[in-house]
């Protein structure tokens, strides 16, 4: 499978390669655009069908978030 420039193959825990694919909305979406409710985004996964890890995440729009990292999240 690929996802943007990431090509899975195969679950990293159990070798498995049956992917099924969900998503975080509401309250559990990613902050931290400039903006309040308008900028926060769905967390995609890509999760394996045989052990239930999630192997890959990602967001749609990862440029919009700032390069800096606040000193308090550190």
């Amino acid at each position: 499978m690929i996802i943007g420039r990431v090509e899975i193959t195969s679950c990293q825990y159990c070798g498995g390669n049956d992917f099924r694919y969900g998503y975080q909305s509401g309250d559990n979406r990613l902050c931290g655009a400039p903006g309040f409710l308008e900028n926060q985004e769905p967390i995609h996964h890509l999760v394996c069908a045989e052990c239930g890890a999630i192997v890959f995440s990602w967001i749609t729009n990862p440029r919009k978030y700032s390069k800096n990292i606040p000193e308090k999240s550190i």
